[in-house]
Parts: structure tokens; sequence; C-alpha cells
């Protein structure tokens, strides 16, 4: 079954780091964090050691109103 994960952290860009929040789709908090080094570095060629995660967890489902 797969789960929503929000990843939130900072990649570098030439020579600043930019904030990031991304919320992904994935079986594991593993298969997660590979899917985000892989849109990120699609994205904006961030290789993995320019990418660090600060937090990761199971989002939460929004309810409507």
């Amino acid at each position: 079954m797969m789960k929503k994960f929000e990843m939130k952290g900072s990649y570098k860009e030439k020579k600043s780091w930019k904030k990031f929040t991304r919320t992904v789709e994935a079986v594991s908090e593993k298969r997660a964090r590979e899917l985000l080094q892989s849109l990120l570095g699609s994205e904006h060629q961030v290789v993995k050691h320019h990418l660090k995660i600060d937090s990761l967890q199971e989002a939460q489902e929004k309810t409507g109103e």
C-alpha cells in the first residue's frame, strides 16, 4: 500500500543552499528518500551529497470541509 511522505530539507544550488518541502507517494521511507533523490536530480541536477533531508514523516491526510 502506498503512503504519502513529507520531506523537508535543503539542496545545494551553485554556492547557496535552497530549502524545499516535498510530498511523495512511496511504499516505505527508504523508497521515499530514493524517489526524492531521483526527482531533485532530474529537476535541478542535484547529486546525493548536495542533498540534506532534515525531516521525513508520513503525511497527514487532509479532511475536506
